[in-house]
């Protein structure tokens, strides 16, 4: 995989420890790949995105946006600045740097990415003309956006006009030479003759943003299809029968453990899981085991929607974690979302009891 790598600009690069960035969109491992039905993410099958996403996903540019999970995308959430830096500093392989050029970044999971985009010259402030500050937070436009590309590539000047909404914009230049190079196509198909500089990006948008540029050499990558099963019934909080190749299998979800019949919560924790899957197909995938000790089929559920079943029981308190290695790929989500229900009184934790 070629990459640009950045020469400093106006500095001298220091030699640090690399910052471990352990949050979102910083550090990760990606739970599936783009050769799996369905591919990386959950939340990403069907949208004109996908490909994109596969792409910058394979290549260690995002890693999803709900850790330690990161089984989804977000693919319609708004980009912030901060997360630009992430994406960019992965993409271009940026050293780090022992300069801090900002005053308002302390503390943020991007401090260090946005420092590297810094030193690099590819970002110079949210506020000049003092530009001690990078806004990490504020959603980034379009406008913005191109000017990132336009500096991360070092594009030449464009001679043309291409749209007719950025006239007398402070980034009308970059978005020419990003338009020059393909990597905007405009805001308004199938005239396309706007911008829309002003706009905020989505991360599907940024994804096919960043597998334009010619010089990263990123292709897009479709997936296969996600494979559904029907759920044929709900037997308790954590097991279901599907059909699978005409049979009727019992599947227990993996991660998780719900009371027993006659154990109090039975009857609550049995309609919480019918609540989300009876009489739906679903997603179901494998981890290490392919059955247990009983014969049963051990797999993560997810809707069409992408909503994680066995997550979605543990977060709303009706299942808590139970780690049975190998199968520990989620543990530590589970873990924590199972702490979250429990501080927040939901579902079995109430502490009202589930008989009232």
């Amino acid at each position: 995989m070629k990459r640009v790598r950045r020469q400093p600009i106006g500095h001298t690069w220091t030699v640090v420890t690399v910052v471990l960035f352990q949050l979102v969109f910083i550090t990760g491992t990606a739970w599936a790949d783009a050769s799996e039905p369905g591919g990386t993410f959950t939340d990403e099958d069907g949208s004109v995105f996908e490909g994109a996403i596969e792409a910058i996903a394979a290549d260690g540019i995002t890693f999803g946006c709900n850790p330690p999970g990161n089984y989804l995308y977000c693919v319609g959430d708004s980009v912030t600045r901060g997360q630009m830096a992430g994406f960019l500093v992965r993409a271009l392989d940026l050293p780090p740097t022992s300069t801090d050029f900002f005053t308002d970044d302390t503390g943020s999971v991007f401090e260090g990415a946005i420092n590297r985009l810094a030193e690099a010259g590819i970002t110079r402030g949210c506020n000049p003309p003092a530009n001690d500050m990078v806004c990490p937070d504020r959603t980034l436009n379009r406008g913005e956006m191109a000017a990132f590309l336009a500096r991360a590539f070092e594009l030449t000047a464009s001679s043309l006009d291409h749209f007719v909404d950025d006239n007398g914009n402070t980034f009308e230049r970059a978005i020419n030479s990003i338009a020059d190079e393909g990597i905007t196509l405009g805001c308004d198909p199938p005239a396309n003759t706007s911008f829309c500089p002003g706009s905020s990006i989505t991360r599907g948008q940024m994804a096919a943003f960043l597998t334009r540029p010619p010089d990263l050499g990123l292709t897009p990558l479709t997936p296969p299809p996600p494979t559904g099963v029907p759920v044929l019934s709900v037997t308790d909080g954590d097991s279901i029968t599907v059909s699978l190749g005409g049979l009727s299998e019992p599947l227990r979800l993996i991660g998780i453990d719900t009371p027993e019949s006659g154990d109090e919560c039975f009857d609550e924790v049995t309609t919480a899981l019918s609540a989300l899957v009876a009489g739906k197909t679903v997603r179901i995938d494998i981890d290490v085991s392919n059955r247990d000790s009983f014969g049963r089929l051990i797999r993560y559920v997810f809707l069409a929607d992408g909503t994680f079943v066995n997550a979605e029981m543990v977060e709303d308190g009706w299942a808590t974690a139970a780690n049975v290695p190998p199968d520990s790929e989620f543990a530590a989500l589970f873990v924590l979302l199972e702490g979250q229900a429990q501080a927040s009184d939901r579902g079995m934790w109430d502490t009202g009891g589930c008989d009232t």
